[in-house]
């Protein structure tokens, strides 16, 4: 799998999201390295299709992303159990990657 982390510059979610990418692929017994992209502008917002900070793409694709989010150059808020977040959590992230993988 090729995983991307995007993010803005100062994310104060980056580092949680990078560590629980990290955590569910240790989880699921993988090791796929996780390359993180800094967005500065609205254009390379625009070109990788960018929803907000931090968003996971395996594979080219947002795996968060519903069919009405738009792009922005803007932080991301999360749907999870526990209410709203900076990033889905650890069982989200996994089962993200789980479906992704097969």
């Amino acid at each position: 799998m090729r995983l991307q982390l995007l993010h803005v510059e100062e994310c104060p979610n980056e580092v949680v999201a990078l560590e629980r990418v990290e955590a569910a692929l240790s989880g699921l017994g993988r090791d796929d390295h996780v390359e993180q992209v800094l967005i500065s502008t609205h254009d390379e917002a625009r070109q990788w299709s960018f929803h907000g900070s931090p968003s996971l793409l395996v594979d080219g694709v947002d795996v968060f992303a519903g069919p009405d989010d738009q792009v922005a150059l803007a932080c991301r808020l999360y749907r999870t159990p526990h209410g709203p977040a900076g990033f889905p959590d650890l069982e989200q992230v996994s089962e993200a990657l789980r479906r992704a993988s097969s």
